[in-house]
């Protein structure tokens, strides 16, 4: 099972918004009524760092970092997956701190909004060290966890 990081392309965005994870559309269309074709579009256009996760050659995430506020540190990081990377959560798990440490080096500071049902993205996101939030915000009335995660000095 191999996964490899690569250069975003309009051809690997649109097999991941193809086979875009149930969860990671139902929160998409939560928090700004995007498909996942849509999100992932104005995710790449709007990162400062982005990155496709392929799995065995085939697009199956993509990871970006928006640096909101250079002088606080300050950076929104996101991840929107496909059906196909289920099969390599294992190796995605261990290969995916390497990608937040990146993100890190560019903005020390790093917080975004989880949808409260997207349970396999908050596991993900314990599992790398973010802290979530226990109280959920209401965004077009659904919950969401704010997620944080700042850099060791």
């Amino acid at each position: 099972m191999a996964i490899e990081f690569v250069k975003p392309t309009d051809a690997a965005i649109r097999l991941i918004a193809a086979d875009m994870r149930d969860a990671d559309a139902a929160e998409v269309w939560a928090s700004h009524r995007h498909t996942p074709m849509d999100a992932l579009i104005k995710g790449w256009s709007m990162s400062d760092y982005s990155v496709v996760v392929e799995c065995d050659g085939v697009p199956c995430a993509m990871f970006g970092l928006v640096v909101e506020n250079l002088m606080t540190g300050a950076g929104v990081p996101w991840l929107l997956s496909s059906h196909h990377a289920l099969q390599y959560k294992r190796a995605f798990l261990v290969q995916s701190p390497p990608v937040i440490a990146q993100m890190l080096d560019i903005c020390p500071r790093l917080s975004n909004y989880v949808h409260a049902k997207n349970r396999v993205s908050m596991r993900w996101l314990k599992w790398l060290g973010f802290t979530i939030d226990a109280n959920a915000i209401s965004v077009n009335q659904e919950p969401f966890h704010r997620f944080h995660l700042e850099k060791v000095q």
